[in-house]
């Protein structure tokens, strides 16, 4: 049992957060639930999935070799590591991914009532629980049986496990009392939210949602805070003015819709807005914004957001929480616009447009991601242009007083050059450059980026041409667009699948050279691929119920395809090979450290990883008992018997220890003191150490130490373990060390 509280937790992970993030409804969750993730399982999806541009890549991926191979993989890395524990973590994991997505699959989180409860009660407030409606017979014995041995190697799990014959199975997580409010699904349950509803209505279905009630989160997180009483009354005033809660509820659905693989997303907020939802309401891009970038541009986004507006919610927050502190507020904007010779607000903030726009421009440096453009067709380029070349000689006023006697400084230059102003900061690599021209803001990663946009001036063309972008827009309906992103894949591609199979390689090359057996290779030829790429895009607009945003891609994570070029990646394999190299080298020059084919000590000491074990056994027995193992034999029964695990590798005594003699013969040495969870200062409390007589005590060796938080730390003397102990117990260290140090 040495390892699996880790294990549990590790396989919790692996199996709850992959269903949740391919999180539509499953039964039994309250109608108080405030977070939803939703997966309908594969067989309410496989009518869809056989149509779609997903299936043809998935074949293309040749599942059934994979699936071979993996089954071979399994075998031989269980025969290698040889490990009882990491055969059945490895079954319990199978077992559980299996039932969560070939099955229905629901998580949720609720808050109860909260009356009469304080901030420090919070968490009897919450409650929890994971759903599956398993697919098989098999499906629901895999996932019950692993289940059950996960609860029962998590000490003190405030969960109870549901599962019958048939029906849901479900993993109930919370207070004792919520747990039974929670048990067999009692009550109206989560389609009586009218908030989950109108969400959902919004969205439209999808075979993964996520739904977030932050209306009810945020007064909930409030209310808890007038309970406690100790919050100063301006943070309400500042919270009334910012008014979170008129964001009410985020929605996201997700799934096939024809051939290709479509994202809603919709955000409730009701109009009229106030506080922190009016930012919703910035004014629409237009075709004048996008017109500046080219048509052949393979990566182009748009947002509409209102610096000024933000202001204004600043001001008001602060005039809020403190009228004297908004008037320093806006004091030291007009200050800095002083310095600058310019009016910060009007001109640099307020003169900046509300709609921002950045692309790669291929004829900036071809398809290097290194041509970023980000242009803003300004409010005032006049204005701004003054304000922010003031802002460019303050900075360099100040760099230069702050370099006067380095060798070299980072300046802005300015160039003319092809009728424009070339803004240039001085750097090795890069050289972020701005410019003005046409009524917008330019800024690049190069001069040339700047000069780019100047040559296209009056050509004509743009991105509104493209084919695969025009009827973007059209999801909006008749609504004004806030959001649009596009990735022309097809264009992208070619240069970023290099680095892709350079990734997969790496991880089937490792497992090859590590198991010594061939691993398949599991994408396809890219002129396989190449037919069934289409551009990835999403737009998204506003209207009287909230935000709402409709994405669609060939198939789920082509997007990745988006980064173009493999150069970067060619430069870091050698760093890879050098990596894997050391790593050999290393195990090879350790070997005479190694415990077991499946553990490396810790070159600085290799008794940690021993005590790091017995840290875990002194938790599980302090889950059971009210006071301190008084032998290590006690702790035998949660080191699965291993007697040896108390053994150092300084011991000049290398006959395995038995449960028989592990008392008098134990390395490591339990220090008596208060039972474990019940110290004043946990971190600092030594419970276990290893025999200072094995090896000296110094700077260069310090001494490894378990605390009764479960960390392992080192101290180096036996002065400062002593001072820690008699602060933390109020015993003497040379009275519990005696009888161990003198064997």
């Amino acid at each position: 049992m040495t390892r699996r509280p880790l294990a549990a937790a590790l396989l919790l992970l692996s199996t709850v957060l992959p269903a949740a993030a391919q999180a539509p409804i499953n039964d039994g969750a309250p109608a108080e639930t405030v977070l939803y993730f939703g997966w309908s399982g594969t067989p309410a999806i496989e009518a869809d999935y056989q149509n779609s541009t997903l299936k043809k890549v998935v074949d293309l991926m040749e599942p059934e070799q994979v699936a071979k191979a993996w089954t071979r993989w399994r075998g031989l890395t269980e025969a290698k590591v040889a490990n009882a524990d990491f055969s059945e973590g490895l079954e319990v994991a199978l077992g559980l991914w299996g039932a969560s997505y070939r099955g229905a699959f629901a998580a949720w989180l609720a808050v109860g009532d909260t009356t009469g409860l304080t901030d420090g009660e919070a968490d009897d407030a919450f409650y929890a629980a994971l759903c599956w409606q398993p697919a098989g017979d098999t499906d629901r014995a895999q996932l019950v049986a692993g289940l059950t041995r996960l609860l029962a190697e998590i000490p003190r799990a405030h969960a109870t496990l549901e599962a019958g014959p048939d029906g849901p199975v479900r993993l109930l997580i919370g207070s004792p009392t919520n747990r039974t409010a929670m048990a067999g699904g009692a009550g109206p349950g989560i389609a009586a939210h009218a908030g989950f509803t109108a969400a959902r209505e919004a969205t439209g279905p999808g075979a993964l949602t996520a739904w977030l009630d932050l209306e009810t989160l945020t007064t909930t997180a409030v209310g808890l805070l007038r309970a406690e009483g100790q919050a100063p009354p301006e943070v309400y005033r500042v919270l009334e003015v910012l008014h979170p809660e008129g964001l009410r509820q985020i929605a996201v659905a997700a799934g096939c819709d024809g051939p290709a693989w479509a994202t809603r997303v919709f955000v409730d907020a009701p109009a009229p807005r106030r506080g922190l939802a009016l930012l919703l309401d910035a004014p629409p891009i237009t075709d004048a914004d996008l017109a500046a970038v080219p048509i052949d541009a393979p990566i182009v986004g748009a947002w509409a957001f209102d610096a000024g507006e933000l202001l204004t919610l600043i001001r008001a927050a602060l005039h809020a929480a403190d009228p004297q502190l908004a008037q320093q507020a806006d004091d030291g904007i007009v200050q800095a616009g002083q310095m600058i010779d310019a009016d910060v607000e009007m001109n640099l903030i307020r003169g900046l447009g509300t709609s921002h726009v950045f692309f790669q421009d291929p004829a900036i440096a071809g398809s290097s991601g290194l041509g970023l453009m980000i242009v803003n067709r300004l409010n005032d380029a006049e204005g701004f242009t003054r304000a922010l070349t003031g802002v460019q000689n303050a900075a360099n006023g100040i760099i230069a007083a702050q370099t006067a006697d380095a060798p070299v400084s980072v300046q802005f230059h300015v160039t003319q050059r092809d009728g424009v102003t070339l803004h240039t900061m001085a750097l090795p690599g890069i050289a972020p450059t701005w410019s003005v021209f046409d009524g917008r803001l330019h800024v690049g990663l190069y001069p040339q980026s700047v000069l780019a946009a100047a040559d296209r001036r009056g050509s004509g063309g743009s991105i509104l041409d493209h084919p695969g972008f025009a009827g973007l827009r059209d999801a909006a309906g008749d609504h004004p667009v806030t959001g649009v992103s596009f990735v022309d894949v097809p264009a992208t591609a070619p240069g970023s699948y290099g680095s892709l199979l350079l990734l997969e390689h790496v991880a089937t090359g490792l497992g090859a050279m590590a198991l010594r057996d061939p691993f398949p290779a599991v994408l396809p030829p890219f002129a396989r691929l190449q037919p069934l790429l289409a551009p990835v895009t999403a737009v998204g607009w506003s209207d009287e119920r909230g935000y709402h945003s409709s994405g669609q891609s060939p198939f789920p994570g082509a997007s990745l395809l988006a980064g173009q070029g493999g150069g970067g990646a060619m430069q870091v394999l050698p760093l890879i090979w050098g990596g894997v190299a050391g790593w050999v080298e290393q195990r090879s020059y350790d070997d005479d450290w190694v415990m077991d084919d499946a553990d490396m000590m810790a070159w600085e000491d290799p008794d940690v990883d021993a005590l790091v074990q017995i840290a875990l056994a002194l938790q599980l027995h302090a889950a059971e008992h009210d006071a301190r193992p008084a032998s290590a034999s006690e702790l035998l029964p949660y080191l699965d018997g291993d007697a040896g695990a108390f053994r150092s590798v300084f011991s000049e005594n290398f006959a395995d220890l038995t449960p028989d003699n592990v008392d008098a013969a134990a390395d490591f040495i339990l220090l008596p003191g208060p039972p474990v969870g019940q110290e004043a200062n946990a971190s600092m409390t030594p419970l276990a150490i290893r025999n200072p007589a094995l090896m000296p005590v110094e700077e260069w060796s310090p001494l490894p130490v378990v605390y009764a938080d479960g960390h392992v730390g080192t101290v180096e003397s036996l002065d400062e373990l002593s001072a820690q102990y008699e602060a933390a117990t109020g015993l003497i260290l040379d009275d519990a060390l005696e009888p161990a140090v003198a064997r």
